[in-house]
């Protein structure tokens, strides 16, 4: 992070995990939701057709929630 095409995610998660994915913009509006199941921990999120700017990413597993920031280029 920043990231201008790729941004690659990485948990300590060795098993298959399920993860949903918000990236929102600054203004609180959802950019991107994508599900995904995850083996390896170790995944990446294409943000090519995202424009330039900060975001939170919100990363919901397990009933849990994490947020990023992450500024796109």
């Amino acid at each position: 992070n920043p990231t201008s095409w790729i941004l690659t995610l990485e948990s300590g998660n060795t098993e298959e995990v399920k993860y949903t994915i918000y990236l929102i913009n600054i203004i609180g509006r959802v950019i991107l939701n994508q599900k995904m199941n995850v083996i390896g921990g170790k995944f990446d999120l294409d943000m090519t057709n995202v424009s330039s700017g900060v975001y939170m990413l919100r990363i919901k597993t397990n009933g849990k929630v994490q947020l990023i920031k992450v500024i796109k280029r």
